[in-house]
């Protein structure tokens, strides 16, 4: 699961905090910069990831949802919210899925 989301996690981008959940959606619409991004139709009944970040500008934030999207084991990417912060930079969370197995160790060893 790491290495998915080191490979798809642009460098203009830091990744602050992750949660992790069995099943579900893979993100909300809406949130508080009130724009969400279109993902892969459909539930992927895999594993929701839920991630927050910062991001050196807008565009970084978009270039990083469109990764997501672009990835094939990706699945409901959406962005559920962004805001500039006192920094300058701008604070986002992106939601998605991934398969199940991306939790199992054996998969780690691939």
């Amino acid at each position: 699961m790491f290495d998915l989301i080191e490979s798809v996690t642009l460098s203009s981008v830091q990744l602050t905090a992750a949660s992790i959940s069995k099943g579900g959606n893979g993100g909300s619409a809406g949130g508080e910069g009130g724009a969400t991004t279109a993902g892969t139709a459909g539930d992927s009944g895999g594993v929701s990831l839920t991630l927050d970040g910062v991001a050196r500008d807008y565009a970084a934030v978009v270039l990083q949802v469109e990764a997501l999207e672009n990835d094939e084991e990706v699945s409901n990417a959406s962005l559920d919210s962004f805001d500039m912060n006192s920094e300058g930079r701008v604070d986002f969370t992106v939601s998605f899925s991934i398969p199940e197995e991306y939790m199992s160790y054996s998969k780690s060893l691939e």
